[in-house]
């Protein structure tokens, strides 16, 4: 659960070109993402340290929703075209665990600038940019197996990417809404890697 927040939140501006996002380029180098996904994810992890606490806050809530609703069309998928409901359930309950990280920061928003009004910030969810081209590719394919490896490597990713801002945040409590997001993004790798290794030991 994240912590509430109280007083006053600060965001440490640092000068764009001190943000370097070589860490986040060498992470999706790696992978087989897009050119488009890669400047995508530099634009969000460019944005995001110059936001205010509030737009911070209002963007992750939407963030949430968005990921929720795309796994929750990717469980979906498995459940009607693979005919798996083992995987499309783990996938449901990460669309309901996203939609609840949704409800927890909706709740620190409150408490801390005392308004339900979430900002519209005019950026695209981290996770969402990742999913769109692995949700498309399966559909094309059925390699439900590459999906769930891609998928894996998304947690990861987001997971490294949250630590990596969390060191741009001046205010201690923003800090841990940062590091809350990266642990359940671990904690979604997990549950997902030990899916793809049951399903790769039914091979």
């Amino acid at each position: 659960m994240v912590k509430s927040l109280g007083g006053s939140l600060k965001i440490q501006r640092k000068p764009l070109s001190q943000f370097s996002t070589s860490y986040i380029v060498v992470t999706l180098m790696e992978s087989k993402y897009s050119k488009r996904v890669i400047e995508k994810l530099n634009q969000i992890a460019e944005a995001l340290p110059n936001l205010t606490p509030k737009e911070v806050i209002s963007y992750w809530i939407t963030a949430e929703l968005e990921e929720a609703e795309m796994l929750y069309k990717l469980s979906e998928s498995f459940r009607d075209i693979a005919k798996n409901d083992e995987i499309a359930n783990v996938l449901l309950k990460l669309a309901r665990e996203s939609a609840e990280h949704a409800e927890s920061l909706l709740d620190v928003y409150k408490k801390a600038f005392q308004s339900e009004e979430v900002l519209q910030v005019s950026l695209p969810s981290l996770e969402v940019v990742l999913q769109e081209e692995l949700l498309t590719k399966f559909l094309k394919d059925g390699n439900y197996m590459g999906l769930l490896r891609a998928l894996r490597e998304v947690e990861i990713i987001a997971h490294r990417t949250y630590l990596y801002l969390s060191e741009y945040v001046e205010d201690e409590k923003l800090r841990d809404i940062f590091k809350w997001l990266a642990e359940e993004e671990l904690r979604h790798y997990e549950l997902i890697n030990n899916l793809y290794r049951t399903q790769l030991s039914l091979k």
